[in-house]
């Protein structure tokens, strides 16, 4: 693996997140409280193990999601995947930072959205509104792939991915070869992803793939069918795994 490939390890923000992560370092004993909201592959696991590892160094006890018994004094509470823990666990995380007022570092994605998050969101809204987390711009890619901004090769992975930060990793083997095809190793990530979505939407985008114009009836009830599987399975599911 080449040293520009190593170096696009490296976490890559834009402003409010870079902000957020600034505010962490300057005041690690202050109770920051924000929701960050985006779907997935967004950054938001990364900002949060980056967030985690400033209150460490700082020696501020770090509480996860799934944190049993009472947790220590001056903790702060980091929640991934908020939008899979159940009505249970959201619950008695509100509960918690009602009774403890711990900083909060909450991430969630958009959709599916269960009660007891949106009630955990909005106790959180005080403090502001939650973050949404962007896409890579033009820039951001190629700082993220160590190329300089106007090389084919950032062009043409930012313009196959749209920027999304966990298809730009995925790519980045192709910074150095952007004219070739995409080598097997690439795509296996991509069946995982696909092998993992409903069978109803992978046919709807295996269709919108290969250009075939469905009729918004059948859009729209499978997109409806999905909500409510969603709906179901997050208000039975416990601790993700």
């Amino acid at each position: 693996m080449s040293a520009r490939i190593v170096m696009a390890a490296g976490l890559v923000l834009d402003e409010r997140a870079r902000a957020l992560l600034d505010a962490a370092e300057a005041a690690p004993h202050a109770p920051l409280r924000v929701a960050l909201c985006a779907p997935g592959g967004y950054g938001k696991s990364a900002l949060l193990r980056e967030l985690g590892r400033v209150y460490r160094r700082a020696g501020v006890p770090v509480v996860d999601a799934w944190h049993e018994g009472d947790p220590p004094d001056g903790f702060v509470l980091l929640v991934d995947d908020a939008h899979r823990l159940g009505a249970e666990r959201l619950g008695e995380l509100r509960r918690l930072v009602e009774t403890r007022r711990p900083g909060v570092v909450l991430a969630y994605r958009p959709w599916p959205r269960p009660a007891g998050l949106t009630d955990l969101v909005e106790l959180l809204r005080p403090a502001g509104p939650p973050l949404a987390l962007a896409p890579f711009t033009a820039a951001q890619t190629a700082e993220y792939l160590g190329v300089a901004p106007d090389s084919p090769a950032a062009r043409h992975i930012h313009a196959q991915t749209g920027g999304v930060p966990r298809l730009v990793e995925r790519l980045a083997p192709l910074a150095e070869r952007p004219d070739e095809s995409l080598p097997p190793e690439v795509l296996l990530p991509f069946r995982a992803d696909l092998e993992d979505v409903d069978g109803d939407l992978r046919g709807l985008l295996l269709a919108a793939a290969t250009g075939v114009e469905l009729p918004a009836d059948l859009l729209g009830a499978l997109l409806e069918r999905g909500r409510r599987r969603s709906t179901r399975c997050s208000t039975r599911r416990g601790r993700p795994g």
